[in-house]
């Protein structure tokens, strides 16, 4: 009998933490990865909500993710160095990031996305005034 009711207490604790862990699970994954010039997500098109972006640096310097709302990085605000004026866009379009992707590491973070299409940079400027960005580091994402 206390066997019995042993089991059944492991298995309804063992029930309550799988519950708990599927209501704290992304409804997307997004792998990116990045190193000098290269900025490649692992898909083009994810679904909405609660977004794990993994951020995989296989380059030799440091870098970001920045996510942003809009259709064209070419219609975004620059500085004269060429990085993104991240400043000048609108609060509303600024989704989040992930920041400080040391070289050869992972870094990941979770960020809530709506329908729509979203635009993913690295927006530093190194210590030579070498904006990655304009370098090509940049990529579209469109979320259903």
């Amino acid at each position: 009998m206390r066997t019995t009711i042993a089991c059944s207490a492991a298995l309804l604790l063992c029930g309550l933490a799988v519950g708990c862990s599927d209501g704290n699970a992304p409804d997307a994954k997004l792998t990116v990865k990045m190193s000098e010039w290269l900025f490649e997500p692992s898909a083009t098109s994810i679904k909405s909500g609660n977004v794990k972006f993994t951020v995989n640096n296989v380059g030799g310097a440091e870098h970001e993710l920045v996510v942003v709302k809009g259709t064209d990085p070419k219609a975004l605000p620059t500085k004269p160095d060429g990085s993104v004026d991240e400043e000048k866009i609108v609060e509303a379009s600024k989704v989040g990031e992930v920041e400080e992707v040391a070289a050869r590491t992972t870094k990941s973070g979770t960020l809530s996305v709506e329908p729509g299409t979203y635009v993913l940079m690295c927006n530093l400027v190194d210590a030579n005034g070498v904006s990655h960005f304009a370098k090509g580091m940049v990529a579209t994402l469109t979320v259903k």
